[in-house]
């Protein structure tokens, strides 16, 4: 499961689930399990606990269900003519009805870098990641006390990458030939120093 996860942001939806089953986890194990607590001194502690446990059921419904539901989604390549689609709108500023286009220009970006579905799409994409799932797993020592958790992340990784894949960037920087100081003596680097930046953004 760690495997899998660990491949979303850190303020993603799916790393929220983690933190909840992993907290659900360990409160569970030091109220029932372990069962460390003193009575009358460790009063409190108990209560902070079985409060939090109260809590639990919400925190784990929400976030796990909307990180799965966000993630396992099959889309499929949309025609240049649907996904350009427009539909009426009212004008914020005049109030006139005008029209709209029916998805923003990141999801027009996505759709046309999308080859067939998005299966596809992240296979291609994740190749390099999948590649070195395989090698570790190959690679792993059975040997090792932490064989069966090595293992379990790669699998868990490379299972994961079908379904998920870094957004595209709609903007990349770039350095323009004008920009760089040709007479300059680099030394023995020879790449350009070019101090300043260019942004495309691809509307």
């Amino acid at each position: 499961m760690n495997g899998a996860v660990n491949v979303f942001p850190n303020a993603s939806i799916q790393m929220d689930c983690k933190l909840n089953v992993t907290s659900f986890k360990s409160t569970f194990e030091t109220l029932f399990i372990k069962q460390l607590f003193t009575f009358p001194q460790d009063y409190v502690t108990v209560v902070d606990h079985t409060a939090d446990m109260l809590r639990y059921p919400y925190g784990l419904t929400y976030s796990c269900f909307e990180a799965t539901d966000d993630v396992f989604i099959f889309k499929t390549k949309m025609t240049e003519e649907n996904i350009t689609e427009t539909i009426p709108a009212k004008d914020p500023a005049t109030g006139e009805l005008i029209q709209k286009p029916k998805y923003s220009v990141k999801e027009q970006f996505d759709n046309r870098l999308m080859v067939s579905n998005n299966i596809v799409t992240n296979l291609l994409f994740n190749l390099g990641y999948m590649y070195t799932d395989i090698a570790n797993y190959v690679k792993a020592e059975q040997s090792s006390l932490r064989y069966w958790t090595n293992v379990g992340n790669s699998i868990g990784d490379f299972m994961i990458r079908f379904w998920f894949r870094e957004d595209f960037q709609a903007s990349f920087q770039y350095d323009l030939l004008e920009d760089c100081d040709l007479t300059a003596d680099f030394g023995t680097n020879n790449s350009l120093k070019c101090p300043e930046m260019k942004e495309e953004v691809i509307e």
